[in-house]
């Protein structure tokens, strides 16, 4: 199963169909998606199945924890495990949601003519993958990821009011938006990062610039929220604005105190909120963007290395096939492994190397435009993914 493939949807229900069938609460189910990191906006695993964590990117255990989540919450709604019925209840309530539409970052386009779930493999995706460019995306996916649970929550009341979701659905990312302008005015020593997260969350929501919103926290109306979902996640991604230095101030602790008193919860809530957050970032800080944000290039490098390596690794068999037909490319990518090319040599393996991409249709991203900027990093991978053929080549 391969949820950057089309019909993973339908292969992943088949696959896990009998997990689906266990009772599990909203608290409990809120606990399990927080610890995989996707209420950060940074999944790093899929914390309803025993699935090995390298077979996944980030990008594609976010999909999964989506869509499961989404089932799940329609499974402690409605104490239903109809998975046609669920289909149709996702779809419509996206549908709705879609009407919504300021900016691009829900813009995608349903034809009728299209089944159900691969409709819903089109919402995802582009859910999923909204940076607006390639060199954004290393920090800003993250970010705006962060901001899925909003469908979560919203799907839930949905389920209990379909009349009245796009409403929640806009005054939920409003109250968000809200308390991080107000988080970042509590901060003392205003960053770089800081500026760019608070940027970043404003382009992200779903309404235009003439309707941010602006409130004082009194006038906020939190009222509105009352599941367990949509209180606890206010105050997490709060928490998340708050975090990045680890410490806390006494303003900002007093902030959060307040946000956890409108939304009822107690101060073991936002003890279990803070313990949450700083058990998930000592334990990922090295693999998450926006806390690497001194070194976006390097991050950048790493982060782009691993997606080409996941794809090179899927693409082994045929790409051999190929290898074997260019004894020259061959020659020269060996060569590249420990010696330094020369010029000649570098514009002819680039050559070489994008005609070989186009007859992998999975490699053909580094045809389009901006694509050759990443060869290099296909130069240094390739020779890893195919030892033994470089290995006889140097023999020879």
């Amino acid at each position: 199963m391969n949820p950057s493939k089309s019909n993973w949807i339908t292969k992943y229900f088949s696959e896990t169909v009998t997990s689906f069938q266990n009772e599990v609460d909203e608290i409990e189910l809120y606990k399990k998606i927080r610890k995989s990191g996707f209420i950060y906006g940074y999944t790093t695993s899929v914390p309803f199945e025993e699935i090995p964590k390298e077979k996944w990117t980030n990008e594609e255990m976010t999909k999964i924890v989506l869509i499961h989540s989404l089932f799940k919450t329609y499974v402690t709604t409605t104490q239903s495990t109809d998975i046609d019925l669920f289909f149709k209840k996702v779809k419509a309530f996206y549908d709705v949601i879609s009407t919504y539409k300021a900016n691009l970052f829900f813009s995608y386009i349903l034809p009728s003519s299209n089944g159900i779930k691969q409709s819903l493999e089109k919402i995802i995706d582009q859910r999923v993958q909204n940076a607006s460019n390639i060199v954004e995306k290393s920090f800003s996916h993250s970010l705006t990821n962060a901001l899925l649970f909003i469908d979560i929550v919203s799907f839930k009341r949905y389920l209990h009011n379909e009349t009245e979701v796009l409403d929640f659905f806009k005054h939920l990312e409003k109250t968000l938006l809200n308390l991080v302008y107000l988080a970042y005015n509590e901060k003392s020593v205003k960053t770089k990062y800081d500026e760019i997260i608070q940027r970043i969350f404003e382009n992200s929501l779903r309404f235009s610039a003439k309707e941010l919103a602006t409130k004082s926290f009194d006038e906020i109306d939190f009222n509105v929220f009352i599941t367990y979902f949509g209180r606890n996640y206010i105050l997490d991604i709060t928490n998340m604005v708050m975090w990045r230095d680890e410490i806390l101030e006494e303003n900002e602790l007093e902030f959060l105190k307040q946000v956890g008193k409108k939304l009822y919860l107690t101060n073991e809530d936002i003890i279990e909120s803070n313990c949450a957050i700083k058990h998930f970032i000592e334990t990922n800080k090295h693999e998450i963007p926006y806390f690497q944000f001194a070194h976006p290039v390097k991050k950048f490098y790493k982060h782009t290395s691993s997606s080409i390596l996941l794809l090179l690794e899927r693409n082994k068999n045929i790409l051999a096939k190929e290898l074997k037909n260019n004894k020259e490319l061959v020659y020269l990518l060996a060569k590249s492994t420990h010696k330094n090319l020369d010029e000649k040599e570098r514009k002819h393996i680039k050559k070489q190397l994008i005609e070989l991409c186009k007859t992998i249709p999975s490699l053909t991203i580094f045809v389009l435009p901006g694509g050759s900027l990443l060869l290099p990093i296909l130069i240094k991978l390739i020779p890893q993914i195919l030892p033994s053929t470089f290995n006889e080549n140097l023999e020879e």
